[in-house]
């Protein structure tokens, strides 16, 4: 896409430190004409099963007007604002079957900390958290309920949730699943509505992107 990048670490593959999961769980992309990535990072919230998964987020500066025409780089950025985004285990991961524990609770309970750390020099600073939560309860109540206090994106637009999963014309088994929102944006303060959009006739995942 024309103007934009992925955050990405330039180092080179790191397994211990996770940069591997910055190109297999991780999608965070930006216009770099209306934004510049100041800082970005990966927090381990107890994701066992899945070892390059966590939270990953970045931190970006919004360009001003002036700032575009005289360029980026030259200027301090008006405002900044943190995105984010994790892949939560499934209820039938190994940890989960052999122990009993919801581990969406456990994990977004990780996150909310993080969340907290990430931004605890401003709790005003606008904050965007997007993933694939697997489940339509439990991390939802447990974000919004923690000291991170993050709001359903859909329920401050006065939203339904929408279906994202099963995509229906991918896993053979995951086609016969009920219609769900396992996909969630939660939100410290709502910045900007974009209308979701995706292509129906191609599937680039087991879930629709929010």
């Amino acid at each position: 896409m024309e103007h934009h990048a992925r955050v990405k670490p330039v180092d080179t593959l790191d397994e211990e430190e996770g940069i591997e999961g910055w190109s297999c769980e991780s999608h965070i992309y930006y216009n770099t004409k209306y934004f510049t990535k100041l800082e970005h990072g990966l927090e381990k919230v107890d994701i066992t099963d899945h070892p390059h998964r966590g939270l990953f987020w970045a931190r970006f500066g919004v360009i001003g007007r002036e700032q575009q025409e005289h360029g980026a780089q030259t200027t301090k950025p008006i405002t900044t604002f943190v995105v984010s985004t994790v892949h939560m285990p499934w209820p039938g991961c190994p940890t989960e079957i052999s122990t009993g524990v919801n581990q969406r609770v456990v994990c977004a309970q990780r996150v909310s900390e993080a969340l907290q750390t990430i931004t605890c020099h401003d709790r005003n600073e606008p904050l965007v958290l997007g993933g694939d939560f697997n489940e339509a309860f439990h991390p939802v109540r447990v974000l919004r309920e923690s000291a991170a206090a993050l709001k359903d994106a859909f329920e401050i637009l006065d939203m339904a949730p929408p279906i994202t999963h099963p995509v229906r014309n991918t896993d053979e088994h995951e086609v016969h699943m009920p219609d769900q929102c396992l996909d969630w944006i939660m939100v410290r303060i709502l910045l900007h509505f974009v209308i979701p959009f995706f292509f129906p006739s191609l599937s680039l995942s087991l879930s629709y992107p929010s």
